[in-house]
């Protein structure tokens, strides 16, 4: 008999491979970057061998291109490193702000890609919620990559976090195409990882909004 792949399992590993495969083109885009330079390096040594002038401008250009590649990477990396160790705990007090904080730069390349502009403003102060790390990260995403589509090329999605009467919640809000781009949205999995962090997705699309609520 054919065992069914339990969706939770099945959603959390296919967004760690997502995100892993995003963060590796990155870090493969800055240093093919990195490569190019050190190649313009190379042809200024090769130069300066040959008795020809290198202007200083033009090394501190260089320089300054390799180390913002660097810096880049270095960024890269460390929100890998976060994102990898979100898995350690399967309950901690989480500050919310931070996660879509978190969440949106692990999502850089897919906004770039979907030409959409996405504006988020931490809140002036922590709102915590006390659950997975790891699967709130999963679920925010989900909600993400849906806005996006529901924003379209060009257009931009509008994220708050906030303490509500209710409990603490993230709106996506923006979303003019949400009927459609969200019409079997929130499915399987993600009710899976709702039941799990005893969170609610509520879409309302002719408010064009998206809301991630944890009741208290």
């Amino acid at each position: 008999m054919e065992q069914r792949p339990d969706p939770l399992a099945e959603t959390g590993l296919q967004f760690f491979g997502k995100i892993s495969a995003s963060i590796s083109h990155e870090i493969k885009n800055a240093l093919a970057i990195l490569n190019e330079n050190a190649g313009l390096l190379e042809d200024f040594c090769f130069m300066a061998e040959k008795g020809k002038t290198i202007e200083p401008e033009r090394l501190k250009k260089l320089a300054g291109n390799l180390l913002k590649q660097v810096r880049r990477a270095d960024d890269i990396v460390r929100r890998m490193n976060r994102f990898s160790h979100s898995v350690d705990e399967p309950v901690s007090q989480t500050d919310l702000g931070d996660v879509v904080g978190l969440v949106v730069s692990l999502s850089n390349r897919f906004i770039s890609n979907k030409n959409v502009i996405v504006a988020y403003t931490p809140p002036p102060s922590p709102v915590t919620v006390t659950t997975n790390p790891y699967f709130l990260e999963n679920l925010l995403f989900q909600c993400l990559d849906q806005s996006l589509d529901a924003a379209g090329a060009g257009k931009s999605v509008a994220i708050a976090v906030e303490q509500g009467e209710d409990g603490p919640a993230v709106t996506f809000t923006g979303l003019t195409a949400l009927a459609e781009a969200a019409a079997a949205f929130p499915g399987e999995r993600e009710a899976r990882i709702m039941e799990l962090l005893s969170a609610d997705v509520r879409v309302d699309a002719g408010a064009g909004k998206i809301t991630v609520a944890f009741p208290d």
